[in-house]
């Protein structure tokens, strides 16, 4: 059959990119196979296939097929995205969810689909499956954001963080004022060795200066370089304050890198909120490991 060579083609990459990345990690690998296994379970045998494609349920026949297509590239998406970021490893031995978390919407779409296929169903059984398979996917996603997000939040309430969004845009704002007040510091000679593609001789950059010397302007202008020279570099930034309360210590700036970090990368959300289902206190303090 034309679509059981196509499909063999579109996911023998993925299955060996997952396959290689996964071998990494002894426990991550043993959890793909075992998804493979379990995918393979809810799989119709398709040598039974040719004689249900020749039967006046042709059409039906067809569009299941296109269904089982469907989940397991589905499947595979969602792996290769989950495998393909640096800190999967990490990820994996702190966060990982449950197979069914991930993935229990394609298993149960591929065990209707080999029922359907098995029953000899009739087109208006067909019809019933189409429609439930199309509220299982929304309910699965709804589910999924309205988890997510509730997570989401909860954490951001458990960092209750100093955002640093307003301060930069006074700042940008004063730079828009007065263009050339910080262009003298990228013909420095330790800004252009910090700032070289291939990477920097020292990862640390010091700025200092008397209080009142400039010191935040000259950073903000180094952090809007740095994302309109690398835009795809992700970039966090806390403005400490001398006497603040909430700018002049270690915890206030964890807070605030912290959440920022959660924005640019989501995948840190199911660690963050094991952290504060965990934690005895409303909000993250330096008693807190």
């Amino acid at each position: 059959m034309p679509s059981s060579r196509l499909t063999t083609s579109e996911t023998k990459g993925p299955i060996k990119l997952c396959l290689q990345i996964a071998s990494r990690l002894a426990e991550a690998f043993d959890w793909l196979l075992d998804a493979y296994a379990r995918i393979g379970e809810s799989l119709p045998v398709f040598s039974t296939v040719d004689n249900l494609i020749s039967s006046h349920r042709q059409d039906c026949v067809q569009q299941i097929l296109s269904n089982i297509y469907e989940d397991t590239l589905s499947f595979h998406q969602r792996a290769v995205i989950f495998f393909k970021q640096s800190t999967w490893t990490i990820a994996f031995k702190t966060t990982f969810r449950t197979f069914s978390d991930l993935f229990g919407d394609v298993t149960k779409n591929l065990q209707r689909s080999k029922e359907l296929l098995i029953q000899s169903a009739s087109v208006t059984h067909f019809q019933e499956a189409q429609d439930a398979r199309l509220l299982l996917t929304r309910e699965f996603s709804a589910q999924r954001d309205r988890h997510q997000e509730q997570q989401r939040l909860a954490v951001v309430s458990w960092l209750s963080h100093t955002p640093c969004d307003f301060l930069h845009v006074e700042l940008q704002d004063m730079r828009h004022k007065y263009p050339d007040i910080t262009r003298w510091i990228f013909d420095t000679v330790q800004i252009s060795e910090w700032l070289r593609k291939d990477g920097p001789s020292s990862p640390i950059l010091w700025l200092c200066g008397i209080p009142g010397a400039g010191e935040r302007i000259l950073f903000s202008s180094i952090t809007d370089h740095i994302k309109t020279k690398y835009p795809n570099a992700q970039v966090i930034y806390f403005y400490c304050k001398e006497k603040d309360p909430v700018r002049d210590n270690f915890v206030d700036v964890a807070r605030s890198l912290i959440a920022q970090i959660l924005e640019l990368n989501p995948i840190c959300i199911h660690y963050l909120y094991d952290k504060a289902l965990n934690s005895v206190e409303r909000s993250l303090s330096s008693k807190v490991t």
